[in-house]
């Protein structure tokens, strides 16, 4: 999932959100990736349909994270 900085709405900062447990700070380096992804993709005036999919994926990945 590549991304330039000027597609990117949070751009991860380890010193401004990271928590020092690695486990954790990588699945929130992936919930901003997929925030990032579905930013890009409505900046980009992608298909209601893949906007969709990416949001699924995000509410997937929240359940993981959480559960």
């Amino acid at each position: 999932m590549e991304q330039s900085a000027a597609k990117e709405f949070i751009k991860w900062s380890d010193s401004e959100f990271g928590l020092g447990i690695a486990t954790i700070d990588d699945h929130h380096r992936v919930l901003v990736a997929l925030i990032n992804e579905i930013y890009q993709a409505f900046m980009e005036r992608k298909h209601a349909d893949s906007i969709v999919a990416i949001i699924q994926k995000l509410e997937e990945y929240a359940v993981f994270h959480f559960s």
